[in-house]
């Protein structure tokens, strides 16, 4: 790719990212009560979640790697 249109999509993303996080930052700062207050309720959601994803994945894993042993002999 061009030196020139690269840094060109580079900016317009860079531009683009930034407006949005500067917009996020600012109705945050609005909301700061509301946020500390449901702070801790997301963290638990996000905690709950990932251990979900988790046991997944390794129910997965266990299960290709039971295929693979029983598909070799």
């Amino acid at each position: 790719m061009n030196h020139v249109k690269f840094t060109l999509y580079t900016l317009l993303g860079a531009g683009i990212w930034v407006t949005i996080l500067t917009w996020i930052g600012y109705v945050i700062g609005a909301n700061q009560e509301l946020i500390m207050q449901y702070s801790h309720q997301a963290l638990i959601g996000v905690v709950i979640v990932s251990m979900v994803i988790i046991v997944f994945y390794i129910r997965a894993h266990k299960k290709r790697k039971q295929q693979r042993s029983a598909g070799g002999h």
